[in-house]
């Protein structure tokens, strides 16, 4: 059964960061507060293709998610700012006897906002129990991207499979209104040994990439996500993707399933190169704005 666990404005997190642009159009890391388990460093420069210029690395000292983890993490970006937010490591959850653990993700992304949410992947160990949930709350104008990424392994060689995975997606606009839900939950031992499910055939990794816009082409985006899957050379034989609208006028989603970690990732990446490049990230929206428009903002 899901755990239907939203983490709000209200709930207290242990990561909670917001990013606003200056008047001069750079973005900057306005608010943090980083408890256990997270640290976050300086912002540094994202030097990839249609990146936003900021950057931020978020690390864990714990080692990965163990059992009754409760882990919730916020961020906002204000209205013109541009952010990238990543993982130093792919986060591991850890062998389970009774439990479980929860990841809590809220974004919310004000006008004209540029947020990419880019974490590595999670690595499900034998017998773990994982719940997923990731909130987004789109403004006019913004533009958010959501990476979700999952493997498994049996460090022991024995390729036990995971317990329990369930995730869920949720975008809604400013006003509250839902646009669009995804969510899933997978028995590990009914996927066979180290499998996250498939129509034909067991797969040991899966990710989606949302690209979230209430004000974009969505169709142009999904298109140009399919044009990597169909050109790039991909093995079919080890990866399996396709794109497409999502429902409620809110962006397009990119769905993958790869036999292992490295193919996921490789593919993964070129559908979010493709979908940068599309949405226009040599243009980010922090950069859309005079300073002397942006300074009457910041004043009212």
């Amino acid at each position: 059964m899901f755990i239907e666990s939203r983490c709000s404005l209200e709930d207290t997190a242990q990561l909670d960061l917001r990013f606003d642009a200056s008047p001069t159009g750079e973005t900057y890391l306005s608010k943090q507060r980083a408890g256990y388990p997270f640290h976050v460093g300086r912002l540094l420069q994202c030097e990839e293709p249609a990146c936003p210029q900021a950057s931020v690395i978020v690390q864990s000292s714990s080692g990965g998610i163990f059992e009754n983890d409760r882990l919730h993490q916020r961020f906002e970006t204000g209205a013109y700012s541009a952010v990238q937010v990543t993982t130093a490591a792919a986060t591991i959850v850890h062998t389970m006897t009774a439990g479980r653990a929860t990841s809590n993700v809220y974004i919310e992304a004000h006008r004209h906002a540029r947020f990419d949410y880019v974490p590595q992947p999670v690595i499900l160990f034998p017998h773990a129990v994982f719940s997923s949930a990731i909130d987004v709350m789109l403004h006019p104008g913004a533009v958010v991207f959501v990476l979700d990424a999952y493997l498994s392994h049996d460090p022991g060689g024995r390729e036990t499979a995971f317990g329990h995975l369930e995730t869920c997606l949720t975008i809604r606009d400013s006003e509250g209104r839902l646009r669009a839900r995804d969510r899933f939950t997978i028995e590990g031992q009914l996927t066979g040994r180290l499998g996250l499910g498939g129509i034909a055939q067991p797969w040991r990794s899966h990710g989606g990439l949302l690209v979230l816009t209430l004000d974009g082409d969505a169709d142009a985006i999904a298109r140009s996500m399919n044009r990597v899957f169909q050109n790039e050379g991909l093995d079919y034989s080890m990866v399996y993707a396709g794109a497409a609208e999502l429902p409620g006028s809110c962006g397009a989603f990119a769905r993958v399933l790869a036999h292992d970690g490295q193919s996921l990732q490789k593919t993964l990446r070129l559908a979010l190169s493709a979908a940068r490049q599309n949405v226009g990230g040599a243009n980010l929206p922090s950069l859309n704005k005079s300073s002397r428009e942006l300074a009457q903002e910041k004043t009212c």
